[in-house]
């Protein structure tokens, strides 16, 4: 049998050594052979309280299994702490109890002690849907979305803003796509396009040069 400290514990707050002993007398009767015992008030309750674990150390014995006997949260750290054993040996030579017991006793830890160090888990936000500007060029301009740096959703709302033309934004990204070497000698779509753009503005703005006069053999003079 296995005489827990709890019993002890129990028997002190008794008040006299007689009713201690009868209660020791008790627990060892039953215990070892069986014999229950007549006990009467105050013991009679303390042996009520400590019989049912009494009762669970005799059935493992009935069944072939050593009782363990119960360890404090320190020891049973201490316990996880040290090597693990190669195999779980009783008296007939094969005890899988102590086994069951640890691996009861992992399952508890891992589910009472928080992991202190472990990160909360971050919410995959989903991206925002594209821009009517940018479906329409990965449907008509793929090239000019394959660009190191294609046009983005803000990029595009600006783009619209700055030139209102929607025909003149489709023509100009069209002539990006045909444009052969574009990725090679450039890098942001955004940029090509307000770059062509500044070009286009340019030339519209440059006035057509005037013929001179040609003289028909003689110096013009002023007010001729």
């Amino acid at each position: 049998m296995i005489f827990y400290a709890s019993f002890h514990e129990a028997a002190k707050d008794l008040e006299t050594d007689a009713e201690r002993g009868e209660l020791y007398h008790a627990i060892f009767e039953y215990a070892l052979y069986g014999t229950k015992p007549e006990l009467n008030g105050v013991v009679s309750g303390m042996f009520k309280l400590i019989k049912p674990q009494l009762d669970a150390n005799i059935r493992k014995y009935e069944n072939g299994k050593k009782p363990k006997q119960k360890k404090s949260k320190t020891e049973a750290n201490d316990k996880q702490r040290e090597s693990k054993p190669e195999g779980n040996v009783n008296d007939n030579g094969n005890d899988n109890d102590n086994g069951n017991e640890n691996a009861e006793l992992e399952q508890t830890l891992t589910h009472s002690i928080p992991l202190k160090n472990k990160k909360p888990s971050k919410t995959k936000i989903p991206p925002p849907p594209d821009h009517p500007l940018i479906i329409w060029l990965k449907e008509n301009c793929p090239d000019v979305m394959k660009m190191k740096q294609p046009l983005t959703n803000d990029e595009a709302e600006r783009l619209l803003h700055d030139y209102p033309d929607r025909k003149y934004v489709k023509d100009q990204f069209l002539a990006m796509e045909n444009y052969a070497p574009l990725r090679k000698n450039n890098k942001s779509a955004n940029l090509t396009f307000r770059k062509w753009s500044e070009k286009d503005k340019a030339k519209q703005e440059t006035p057509t040069a005037i013929e001179p006069l040609k003289s028909k053999g003689k110096a013009a003079h002023w007010g001729d």
